[in-house]
């Protein structure tokens, strides 16, 4: 069989189902008939299947019809596809690509119909001698003179093998005219899966012979652009089946209808008399009817019909079914096999069985049709029939065998599973019912000995299968039947009752089921006469319990091609074999994904680092989402109950007021006039509009194209020579930097023109389409303004930010390298405000001639870009938008990013600009500027670090507007100390009684005048940058609540022992979701963090009664009540540990317990999509923690710490249920001289026959 290989690189399509021109994602891949590769890539509109390189013309020749006239050509297939149109309705019949032209014989045989046929094939040219019917050997064209329309036309398996299915429903549409009728059928692209059955794959494929397959919605379609009026699609397993006609009155198709078997089996015999015996028409007809007739139990027809089935294999084959020993040694000998061996010794082997009560004879007819079907199969590997005979030949040759050698029955029924697929959960639930009806052979002959080893898998699927609706509940409800009888008989009435009551409360799912109440009546009978032999107690039925499947998802986005998923799934304790994606029929088998951050809660599983998973789906993202979790025991189900945004979920981007922003610039500016750069518009309101923020000044508009309104055309490269030096005190642009090619000569261009003090605002574009070409050049961030307009041009930086939320869709073509691209945020646009300080700090310069630069200038088009709408972010009214010209290099183009608020939440206008005024430095001072940033220092007995602490406080790039030191209590002389430090802003020391460090921070956030608190542990130091990164996430979005940044980590003696702590030890951060919060110790240290005070008080501060965690629990408050939080992965804090902190003792423990309490009551868990959070995250974290504490204890000799800490262990584990088991080994903990003892006699043994411990106990 042709390997499959699932996934693959995206490749060009041009889909011939749907039209839909680009790339498409690779699906499938495998071999063709000359080994070459055909790639299956899936169009992401229509969901089809193309497979590339396209098939080309494919031929026949004798060899190849006759194993297609033998093997029936699919004869049911067609006869139950005519079956959907009123026969009445029909006098005209053509069947294109008839191929022998079976369908046209069978409907003239039938029907009586007018029949036709049209193929190129040279099997058409055999049928048409061969079966006497009219078939003309050509393609069909729009200008094939077929003799007028049709009532009924059947394509069928034709439109996969065409290069333009399009075209070919247009020409079939021609010929049925107005009232006539097309059936088409064709393979579904949809079971083209990893969860498919593979040879049902590579039967769908048919590498180098089929060239598209299409879904149904996209078969629909497509026949309703070719104009069918009416298209009625329907998929029917492997297959897809149409209905199409331009007839609106037409009755609708009866799909489930069908030929009735004695009409085929009429048939069947009268080609098999009339066919010469040595032909395949002979052969294949004659085994049918067989096959026919004894799966329907005719056995009396059957054996009328067989005779003539043996004559023909015999003449066609030379093999004499009479003899199947010798048959089977011909076999084993080398002979060539057959289609029709394998299916007419499996027909005989079924009539001696169920007929002539034959068994011995059964079983020799059912070896010979496994072994011939295997023999078939070795060189025909995607023929589903022989394939199904092999498996089925092999179950009734072990029924057989109940009857005659026991033992090997149940040995064969072990053994099924080598004769199917059993990848699916189809075939391991038909592996599973086999064996029950093999079990229930077995004891029904009382063979219970023999039946032991059918037991256990017997037991494990039965009590599934029988309560299912499915095809095997029948004899799984006979299995549990039995199972009773088997333990009833061999002197074990106790399980025996078991499995009578499981059999009678199955059986009462299925109420109309007669067999299944009659069956309940005998369990209950021996429900009675099992507790009459000594099983006196009432047992529960057994239900099958499924695996409970533990996930999450960390990233989740659809757009219009899909849906792409990444997480996690893991089934305890069984592991999983794989985990697929399904979004509506499409199913898609998903990536592995390592996940050793889950070894942590589930510590006894080593299966668990591998269930990480990561999944695209293509295809429209309509429909139910469901994650399945593929495992040795059959599939887990989970629906996805997908939120409305992507994972992570996209933070808001706070948009700037612009003519707030630029009347602030006019408050705080020196006198003078405005310099608009890019201005040019031909609309006198929108000048009107720029000016009026404004007010009082003389504003001048400059413009590299001349136009209406434009004081001075220039290029802004030479901005000095247009213009005279130090005159202006603003100069201003929008959507112009991004248009100029060397941004920093117009910068120090701009600090030429600009007087003493004058200020300078941009905005420029970063996430955004490429426009106004060819002059689109640079995207510049909020970090490149500040070097742009910084001391290497003569400014300093005042204010930057960013603006308006974007996320950016990669295209098909690079989709699988960016998969995680649409649920990372992005900024639209950024921002700066600057002051002129002096002359650049050195030559700003660029090999740039004058007049080249002005030519480069004006190539910037003068119809710009324009697009529909006003981009996300904008803030300007929409008529003034409406009014504007196509912009020039230096115009406000309406398709640019608007600006961003410059603070947010500000208050009134007077105050913001008041800020701006206070954010420039005056000319008497040498500090840094200040924030709304309060500093909180709590201190306790903290003498010997109070003054370094506020030495780095007060050495910050960005000073707080005030420091508050809260005493707590201490004798040390530590507040004396703060309160005479010398500091640039102001310290305010706040007394209280020891209450402890949650209580000290909570009472200078009470005072606390600054919007913005920065905590700072008494032995811990900023770095001089720590407040400036740390608070420019609150200028980005109003809805940061805490922003924090890696440490490093020194000991008690301030020696570095962790740089980068967090990056060192690949702590997973940011967090965002609650699993991630839960999951592990969050590391988010109080030093190394800003808080909103307003969000603070809010969720009620830190917990006082919390000596360690405090932090974690206000982070999780912070984060249930919907504020965000940011992390600098720059390490900004240095974090002191040492023996004396809080984070060690008895006091830290009890907190613990305290937290995990706390959790307990106030985080439910989420049984609808089985997150258990205390139970599976929190409570194997914790008690993972206070082992290691109890280790350390044991290690020094500190009997009374381990006994204590045994204590809180068992306290931790209460929460999370433990067994009785486990409750022992934890009592087993508070003697810790006797686990002393047990471990050093453990480690005196040998390797091999050390007692496996918790791993807390082997590490050194």
């Amino acid at each position: 069989m042709a390997g499959l290989t699932w996934g693959g690189p995206a490749r060009d399509l041009d889909c011939r189902i749907c039209g839909t021109r680009g790339t498409a994602d690779g699906v499938v891949t495998t071999a063709g008939p000359d080994g070459a590769e055909i790639h299956g890539v899936r169009c992401a509109t229509c969901g089809a299947l193309d497979l590339l390189p396209v098939a080309g013309a494919s031929g026949s020749d004798d060899v190849q019809v006759d194993e297609y006239v033998e093997g029936g050509a699919g004869v049911g297939t067609i006869a139950t596809a005519l079956a959907a149109v009123e026969p009445a309705r029909v006098r005209r019949f053509l069947d294109v690509g008839c191929n022998y032209g079976f369908a046209l014989d069978l409907a003239r045989f039938a029907h009586g119909w007018e029949v036709l046929g049209i193929d190129p094939s040279y099997a058409a040219v055999r049928g048409a001698a061969e079966l006497g019917v009219p078939i003309v050997h050509d393609f069909l064209t729009t200008e094939s003179d077929l003799g007028g329309t049709f009532d009924l036309i059947l394509a069928s398996e034709v439109i996969e093998h065409v290069p333009a299915p399009l075209d070919l429903a247009r020409v079939l549409r021609r010929h049925a005219g107005p009232t006539g009728i097309v059936l088409l059928t064709t393979p579904a692209a949809e079971h083209v899966t990893p969860e498919s059955p593979e040879p049902e794959v590579v039967a769908a494929l048919s590498a180098g012979l089929h060239t598209v397959l299409a879904t149904r919605d996209g078969l629909r379609d497509l026949l309703r652009e070719a104009g069918f009026a009416v298209a009625e699609v329907r998929r029917e397993g492997l297959t897809l089946v149409a209905f199409a006609t331009d007839d609106t009155s037409a009755p609708a198709p009866h799909w489930d209808r069908h030929l009735p078997p004695a009409v085929l089996e009429d048939y069947y015999a009268h080609r098999a008399a009339e066919a010469d015996p040595s032909g395949t028409l002979a052969v294949g007809t004659a085994t049918r009817l067989v096959r026919s007739l004894v799966a329907r139990g005719a056995f009396a027809e059957a054996e009328k019909a067989i005779p003539r089935m043996v004559e023909t294999v015999r003449a066609r084959h030379g093999v004499d079914l009479d003899d199947p020993d010798a048959a089977l040694a011909a076999l084993h000998a080398g002979a060539d096999a057959s289609w029709a061996l394998p299916g007419a010794a499996h027909a005989i082997g079924m009539t001696c069985l169920l007929s002539r009560d034959d068994v011995t004879a059964a079983e020799r007819y059912l070896a010979l049709a496994q072994q011939a079907a295997i023999a078939w199969i070795g060189t025909h590997p995607t023929d589903l029939d022989a394939l199904d005979v092999r498996f089925e030949a092999a179950v009734h040759r072990a029924v057989a065998l109940a009857r005659t050698r026991p033992a090997d029955a149940a040995a064969l029924a072990l053994e099924l599973p080598e004769h199917l697929d059993t990848s699916t959960p189809d075939g391991r639930d038909r592996v599973a019912g086999r064996r029950c009806h093999v079990l229930v052979e077995l004891v029904a002959r009382g063979r219970y000995d023999d039946a032991g080893p059918l037991v256990g898998p017997v037991a494990d699927a039965a009590p599934r299968l029988a309560r299912g609706d499915g095809r095997w509940s029948t004899s799984a409800l006979d299995a549990l039947l039995s199972l009773g009888m088997r333990a009833l008989n061999t002197g074990d009435p106790r399980t025996a009752r078991l499995w009578f009551t499981t059999a009678a409360d199955a059986a009462g799912e299925h109420p109309d089921d007669a067999h299944a109440q009659a069956l309940a009546v005998v369990a209950r009978e021996h429900v009675t006469l099992a507790a009459a032999q000594g099983a006196v107690e009432e047992v529960a039925p057994l239900r099958p319990v499924e695996a409970p499947v533990h996930h999450g998802l960390d990233v989740y986005w659809c757009d219009a091609s899909g849906v792409y998923l990444e997480g996690w799934a893991h089934t305890a304790p069984e592991p999983a074999s794989g985990v697929s994606v399904e979004v509506g029929g499409t199913s898609v088998r998903a990536a592995r994904r390592p996940r050793p951050d889950l070894a942590a809660f589930w510590p006894g599983d080593p299966h668990v680092v591998d269930t990480g998973f990561a999944a695209y789906v293509p295809g429209t993202p309509h429909g139910e989402v469901t994650l399945v979790v593929h495992t040795a025991r059959g599939d887990h189900r989970v629906p996805l109950d997908l939120p409305d945004h992507p994972l992570p979920r996209h933070e808001d981007v706070p948009e700037l007021e612009e003519e707030e922003l630029l009347a602030e610039l006019a408050a705080a500016a020196p006198p003078g006039p405005v310099l608009w750069l890019g201005s040019r518009t031909d609309r006198p309101d929108e000048y009107a509009r720029l000016e009026a923020p404004f007010a009082g000044r003389v504003v001048r508009h400059l413009d590299i194209h001349a136009g209406p309104g434009v004081d001075v055309v220039a290029d802004v490269h030479a901005l000095s020579t247009a213009v005279p030096a130090g005159e202006y005190a603003l100069v201003v642009s929008r959507s112009l930097l991004e248009h100029v090619a060397a941004p920093w000569l117009v910068a120090a261009e701009i600090g030429k023109v600009l007087a003493p003090g004058g200020l300078t605002c941009h905005v420029v574009p970063w996430t955004w389409p490429t426009h106004a070409q060819p002059n689109d050049f640079w995207r510049l961030s909020d970090a490149g303004l500040r070097q742009l307009f910084g001391p290497a041009t003569g400014f300093r930086t005042l204010r930057t930010g960013m603006a308006g939320g974007v996320t950016v869709t990669p295209s098909a073509q690079w989709r699988e390298h960016a998969y995680l691209m649409p649920a990372v945020a992005s900024e639209s646009g950024a921002w700066v405000v600057a002051e002129k300080v002096g002359p650049p700090a050195g030559p700003v310069s660029w090999p740039v001639d004058a007049a080249d630069s002005a030519e480069v200038a004006r190539r910037y088009p003068v119809d710009g870009l324009a697009p529909a709408a006003p981009p996300v972010g904008t803030t300007a009214r929409a008529d003034a938008d409406a009014s504007r010209t196509p912009p020039s290099p230096d115009v406000v183009a309406p398709g640019t990013p608007a600006p961003v608020a410059v603070v947010p939440g500000t208050a009134a206008p007077v105050a913001a600009r008041a800020a701006l005024a206070d954010a420039r430095p005056g000319a008497a001072t040498a500090h840094p500027r200040s924030a709304a940033v309060t500093a909180i220092l709590p201190l306790y007995q903290g003498a010997g670090y109070v003054q370094d602490a506020l030495r780095s406080i007060a050495a910050q790039t960005l000073l707080p507007v005030e420091v508050l030191v809260v005493d707590d209590g201490s004798t040390d002389g530590g507040g004396a100390l703060a309160a005479a430090f010398d500091s640039p802003v102001p310290i305010r020391v706040l007394r209280q009684d020891n209450a402890g460090q949650s209580a000290a921070r909570n009472t200078a956030a009470a005072a606390a005048r600054g919007d913005l608190l920065a905590f700072l542990d008494q032995d811990d130091t900023w770095y001089p940058q720590h407040l400036a990164r740390l608070v420019r996430p609150f200028e980005r979005s109003q809805h940061v609540a805490w922003s924090y940044s890696d440490f490093d980590e020194i000991d008690g003696e301030g020696g570095t022992v962790t740089r980068s702590y967090i990056r060192t030890y690949q702590l997973p951060h940011p967090h965002r979701t609650l699993l991630e919060l839960l999951a592990s110790d969050l590391m988010v240290v109080p030093s190394a963090s800003v808080l909103r005070a307003d969000a603070y008080r809010e969720v009620g501060g830190f917990d006082p009664q919390l000596v360690g965690y405090e932090d974690d629990d206000l982070f999780i408050r912070m984060f249930r009540a919907g504020w965000h939080a940011e992390f600098v992965r720059e390490s900004l804090t240095r974090f002191r540990v040492h023996a004396t902190s809080t984070s060690a003792g008895e006091r830290f423990r009890a907190s613990r317990v305290a937290f995990l309490d706390k959790l307990a009551r106030t985080t439910p868990d989420d049984v609808r999509m089985q997150r258990y959070y205390v139970r599976d995250l929190v409570v194997p974290r914790l008690f993972q923690i206070t082992l290691d504490d109890y280790v350390t204890a044991l290690r020094s000799g500190d009997l009374d710490a381990a006994r204590a800490i045994a204590g809180t262990a068992a306290q931790v584990a209460a929460y999370g249920r433990p067994s009785a088991r486990r409750r022992r080994r934890l009592r087993a903990l508070e003697r810790p001289e006797l686990v002393q003892a047990a471990l050093r006699a453990r480690a005196v043994l040998p390797s091999w026959l050390r007692p496996s411990v918790h791993t807390a106990f082997d590490r050194p």
